[in-house]
């Protein structure tokens, strides 16, 4: 009996210990909360691409087209055709009848920034060769001692210069006498130089351009894909027009700037070497080189033409910015 009291008295003195120990061990435990904050930053992409590169125009041209004709099949020959074109040491550049250029200039802007930006079209002038609706011709001298007062009457029409047009002669004089020469009639505004937008360089010639326009009508179409309110000013005098735009084109972030359609456009241009104004043509090289005097009709005669009546110019000019702007952009 006395073995089984303390027995008891052990177990109890035992649980009690392990429960002390427990409220003990409980004692030195603690609460732990963990967090972290971490936080990286890059800077934002711009990457744009903005390229206006190659040359529109040059100082000589040599260009050779097979003629596939039927004398060349014949023959088994290949005929060919060689147009030449080179300034004479004149710095300009130069154009002609049957020359063109299938390289051109190259528009681009592409890329997919970060933050919000606009492009604007900072400057925009051209300049088309053209010869203006009406009838032209030329006066040619007369070499010296050709004309008498025996043969005057045999000549069927002779003109002389008076005050400020030429007018016919009805009697000999001791004068300079022309002659009126290759006249032509234009009912509408001839540009012999035709443009094109994302023309290909396959095969190109002259006849195969097609959807060809005048510069100012192409510039105004690429001016239109960037900014709106596109309006162009002619200054006669010169002949160029000069390009006003507003409402620049902002993009929003990660915008892909080549959905606007100026990623890799080409502009190009041909002057065909036969068509239906080769009289115009003709005039127009006269006036460049001022060897017979080009005139149009008057009231009593002819006089010289009027700086609107014509350019002989070709001028492309165009720069493009593309920049970062502090806002939303409005589309």
């Amino acid at each position: 009996m006395r073995k089984n009291k303390m027995m008891r008295a052990a177990s109890a003195l035992l649980v009690a210990v392990l429960l002390t120990t427990s409220t003990i061990s409980g004692t030195f435990a603690k609460y732990v909360t963990t967090n972290e904050a971490k936080d990286v930053a890059r800077v934002a992409k711009w990457g744009v691409e903005l390229q206006v590169a190659g040359n529109l125009f040059g100082e000589n041209y040599v260009n050779t087209i097979a003629l596939d004709d039927a004398l060349s099949k014949d023959l088994a020959v290949e005929s060919k055709n060689n147009f030449n074109a080179a300034d004479a040491g004149d710095p300009d550049d130069v154009v002609a009848p049957g020359t063109w250029n299938s390289d051109g200039f190259t528009f681009s802007i592409n890329g997919t920034p970060e933050v919000s930006g606009q492009i604007k079209i900072d400057k925009l002038q051209v300049q088309n060769i053209y010869l203006a609706k009406g009838t032209y011709g030329m006066m040619v001298p007369v070499a010296g001692n050709v004309v008498t007062a025996e043969n005057f009457d045999e000549f069927d029409a002779l003109y002389k210069y008076d005050t400020d047009k030429y007018v016919k002669a009805t009697a000999f004089e001791a004068v300079q006498y022309f002659t009126y020469e290759d006249e032509v009639e234009l009912t509408d505004v001839y540009y012999p130089v035709k443009f094109t937008l994302g023309g290909t360089t396959t095969n190109y010639t002259p006849a195969a351009v097609t959807n060809v326009d005048t510069l100012a009508e192409i510039a105004a179409l690429v001016a239109g894909k960037v900014q709106t309110g596109v309006s162009g000013s002619l200054d006669v005098d010169s002949g160029i027009t000069t390009f006003t735009l507003t409402g620049t084109k902002q993009f929003a972030p990660n915008t892909t700037l080549s959905t606007l359609g100026l990623e890799n456009e080409r502009l190009t241009w041909a002057w065909a070497f036969e068509g239906q104004n080769d009289g115009a043509d003709t005039i127009l090289g006269n006036l460049m080189a001022n060897v017979n005097t080009v005139v149009k009709p008057c009231e009593g005669g002819y006089e010289l033409l009027a700086d609107k009546d014509y350019c002989l110019n070709l001028l492309f000019d165009l720069q493009i910015s593309v920049e970062q702007i502090d806002g939303i952009a409005t589309p």
